[in-house]
């Protein structure tokens, strides 16, 4: 993971400006989770466990559209004073993502349908058709195995978890079209 500080703006850059193209994450959700992978980094808790590869490829896809619109400030090797503006590295995790999410491609969970939503938004993005189509794919199989187009009331009454199976669901719906 990045510094807490650049990961922290990468997040809220993600939230404000990609976000309410594609809302298949719970925001409120999201951001509980996320932090509580800052508390698990140093004491090997769940949320950085192995088991929650999906999760952790997730954080990196959002890291990676984050990027498009935060500035870093980065060492200037024309002035040994000076400094340069440039953008995080949204390829490398876009790359981490796919790694993670990929190795947990036989756990179907919300999170992975997430994750890979993100990933063929990120590669129609970059013009890598054949590649999104064939993520888009593993997107809507995974979602159908958890059965995210069935009505949501009937395998939880958490209101919060029905909205996001329906996002989820719809985000894979709309990238099909």
């Amino acid at each position: 993971l990045p510094q807490r500080s650049l990961a922290d703006r990468l997040v809220a850059s993600y939230f404000k400006h990609r976000h309410p193209l594609n809302p298949c994450l719970h925001e409120g959700t999201f951001r509980q989770r996320y932090a509580r992978l800052w508390l698990s980094r140093d004491v090997g808790g769940e949320e950085a466990a192995p088991n929650n590869l999906a999760w952790l490829g997730l954080v990196n896809m959002v890291f990676a559209f984050g990027s498009e619109h935060v500035q870093i400030r980065a060492p200037y090797h024309g002035s040994p004073a000076g400094s340069a503006s440039t953008k995080p590295d949204r390829a490398r995790f876009f790359k981490r993502a796919k790694m993670l999410a990929f190795s947990s491609i036989l756990q179907a969970r919300i999170e992975l349908v997430q994750a890979l939503l993100l990933m063929s938004h990120y590669l129609h993005g970059s013009l890598e058709l054949n590649h999104c189509w064939t993520v888009i794919g593993l997107a809507i199989r995974t979602a159908q195995e958890l059965g995210l187009y069935l009505d949501s009331t009937n395998f939880t009454n958490d209101i919060v978890e029905q909205e996001i199976r329906k996002r989820v669901w719809w985000g894979c719906f709309v990238i099909d079209r």
